[in-house]
């Protein structure tokens, strides 16, 4: 894989108040080389503190967040800077107010890869561009190329979570207690205590819930696991994580296998490396 060198990165920032949501577009950035994550956040107020120091390329923003939006957000950015910015949230009806603030992009959750990396590619060319003209309007009047470069970034380069004191990082979180969801134009917030099951679907995780409905969203089954009460829920394949409450019966396959009977009439097949882990959880 070739790298770009670090005076062609596009710097990028992360502003979410969902912690999946903000990984999600977190691990993303990341894996393409030509970006460089300089920092996350999950409210306005923070996110206004990181633009200042780190004057990122791109953002990356939710709408509706604690502190301030990010429409407000974007409206009070100093007219001597002015990055690409892509909205990223679940709320349809802010895309106008969007564009009027020239934003290249709408993503609307939950999104696919593809979707994600078309709207990149809108900002890549946007930001070039940008570079492009700064660099012909230099040598036009003489001065010196702007170096187009990150240099200064290294040292600003930080999360909201690593500029906390350390204190407060070596404790650990809380686990995740409830999900944003949409539903009909709206989003609301599904407790996980009412979730059966969670299965990995293409680019997102499918929530099963004991109201027989099922939710899509935009997060891999890798981070929720990491974030979901390890006492209550397992992993029992690579596409499925159980609640170990909803377990009504352990079938055997003739193969040697187990199949989890849950509630609602949910199958869950349990991956053979993962049998005797899980009937350590079921069965103590």
């Amino acid at each position: 894989m070739t790298v770009a060198p670090r005076e062609a990165l596009i710097t990028v920032l992360v502003v979410d108040d969902e912690p999946l949501a903000r990984q999600a577009l977190s691990d993303l950035v990341t894996r393409d080389s030509e970006l460089e994550l300089i920092g996350s956040c999950g409210d306005g107020n923070a996110a206004r503190a990181l633009i200042e120091a780190t004057q990122p390329d791109l953002l990356l923003l939710d709408i509706e967040m604690p502190g301030q939006g990010g429409l407000k957000l974007v409206e009070g950015l100093p007219e001597s800077y002015s990055p690409v910015v892509i909205f990223v949230t679940a709320f349809e009806e802010h895309a106008l107010k969007a564009f009027e603030l020239k934003a290249i992009d709408y993503l609307l959750k939950p999104y696919s890869d593809a979707r994600f990396t078309e709207a990149i590619s809108s900002a890549r060319r946007r930001i070039l561009e940008g570079r492009m003209a700064r660099v012909a309007e230099a040598l036009a009047s003489g001065r010196p190329a702007p170096a187009e470069a990150a240099a200064t970034t290294g040292s600003a380069s930080v999360t909201a979570e690593a500029a906390r004191p350390a204190e407060s990082r070596q404790r650990a979180p809380k686990p995740l207690q409830r999900l944003p969801v949409r539903r009909g134009g709206r989003q609301l917030l599904v407790d996980v205590e009412h979730v059966i099951w969670f299965e990995s679907d293409d680019y997102c995780v499918r929530l099963h819930v004991d109201d027989g409905q099922s939710h899509l969203i935009r997060a891999s089954l890798n981070r929720l696991e990491e974030q979901l009460d390890g006492e209550r829920f397992a992993r029992v394949h690579r596409g499925a994580i159980v609640a170990l409450a909803r377990v009504m019966q352990i079938q055997n396959r003739p193969s040697g296998g187990r199949v989890l009977e849950l509630e609602g009439g949910h199958s869950v097949p349990v991956a053979r490396s993962r049998v005797k882990q899980v009937e350590r959880l079921l069965l103590p």
